[in-house]
């Protein structure tokens, strides 16, 4: 079933999306147009702070307070950064939105950045940096990204150490304010009732703003070959192989879902078969199709012994050149629709996925109803024309992480 929100302008320059929701389940994304994309090199990992910042408290509530008052009626609180905006939810039962929003948008109009909770945050930040760089299928992954992306685009959503490390109370008041206004903001909600009942209450949260979207120019990046090799102390090879795809507001992004769904879309998908089904290479093989608005790439992560890593290499590239030059059969375009239409009505089970990927959509340009419209439309003809245009016949990145 298709999530149908409806869309108002808010008097404050938002953007508010509402669906009603026929279970007794409140749920609430507040996306902010900033994500590590925007920064300036010496601005590396704000957006990711200013997300851990949000919720550590307010002059009337304090960190505890703020999740304290959700768990205790059982609810989820949460939020993460991309490289294009960062997103605050909030899922409760319908008779505690109100507890909901006040919470969320207390925190979005009167976040304090306490010099305590900013050092406490640093540390954590730190931390998640120390696990990245520890963590062999994210360090493979954030290097992958390096090669394949360009820009302020490639560095790693978190920051380093340093910028992270340098960061003042004021820089991040001064990022905050920046960013985080009306103007710059999409909400949605999914929710039992009427809409009128909650976007008067938006109405009453969101101070007006004269400001509209901050301006962001599209990734730049081009297939180009790039190799990268790292050893460590680990057992098995971690390797990711790719090139950078279209964004979310192409008119090829359904296309390329289709070709993700193909490549990638469960055990019995071209890839995945290919590699771990039929020849035993890899035990985790995930070939994925990441995208938003400005940028999008896509990528083959797999894990297995060093000395079956050119044997799964040469696998996929075998399927990159075949999805590239011949045109996919009638049964398996239709399988793949069904799986990209599958999959998404069990994500949308989640009220909160619905409300993600009605954000998703806003800011990509289209509605569902038009995703789903050219999936069902697409053929092998026009499939084939996209992947000669975005898939390389020799230009790939790849980052191979292998044992010392």
């Amino acid at each position: 079933m298709l999530p149908e929100f409806t869309e108002f302008e808010l008097s404050s320059g938002t953007w508010a999306l509402f669906s009603q929701n026929r279970s007794d389940v409140f749920a609430m994304d507040i996306q902010v147009n900033f994500g590590s994309a925007f920064e300036l090199n010496r601005e590396a990992g704000i957006a990711h702070f200013l997300e851990h910042m949000f919720f550590s408290g307010t002059k009337r509530l304090s960190r505890k307070q703020i999740t304290g008052r959700i768990d205790s009626v059982g609810g989820t609180i949460n939020a993460f950064t991309t490289r294009e905006n960062i997103q605050y939810y909030i899922k409760v039962r319908g008779e505690n939105s109100m507890l909901a929003m006040n919470t969320l948008f207390d925190c979005f109009n009167n976040c304090e950045f306490f010099e305590n909770e900013l050092e406490l945050e640093r540390k954590i930040i730190l931390n998640e940096i120390r696990d990245m760089r520890d963590n062999p299928v994210k360090r493979t992954l954030s290097e992958f990204v390096k090669l394949c992306l360009s820009g302020s685009y490639a560095r790693p959503i978190i920051g380093s150490e340093k910028t992270v490390s340098s960061f003042k109370r004021r820089d991040l008041i001064n990022a905050f304010k920046k960013s985080h206004f009306a103007g710059n903001t999409t909400v949605s909600i999914s929710a039992p009732g009427s809409a009128k009942k909650y976007i008067s209450i938006l109405e009453e949260l969101l101070p007006k703003s004269k400001k509209g979207n901050l301006k962001l120019k599209k990734c730049r990046a081009r297939p180009k070959s790039k190799t990268k090799v790292l050893e460590k102390e680990v057992e098995q090879a971690h390797f990711c192989i790719g090139f950078p795809a279209v964004g979310s507001s192409s008119e090829d992004y359904a296309v390329v879902s289709l070709i993700e769904a193909i490549l990638g879309g469960g055990l019995s998908s071209r890839i995945v078969y290919e590699v771990r089904e039929k020849r035993g290479l890899s035990y985790i093989v995930q070939p994925f199709f990441d995208s938003e608005p400005r940028h999008g790439y896509f990528a083959v992560y797999l894990a297995t012994t060093p000395e079956k890593v050119e044997g799964a290499k040469s696998v996929v590239l075998k399927e990159f050149a075949r999805i590239r030059e011949r045109e996919v059969s009638l049964k398996e375009l239709k399988k793949a629709k069904q799986h990209i239409l599958g999959t998404k009505t069990l994500d949308w089970e989640d009220s909160l996925e619905r409300v993600k990927d009605s954000i998703f959509a806003k800011r990509s340009g289209w509605s569902w109803r038009e995703y789903f419209k050219k999936i069902r439309e697409a053929d092998a003809k026009e499939l084939r024309n996209v992947a000669r245009e975005i898939v390389p016949s020799d230009e790939f990145c790849s980052v191979l992480l292998r044992p010392k």
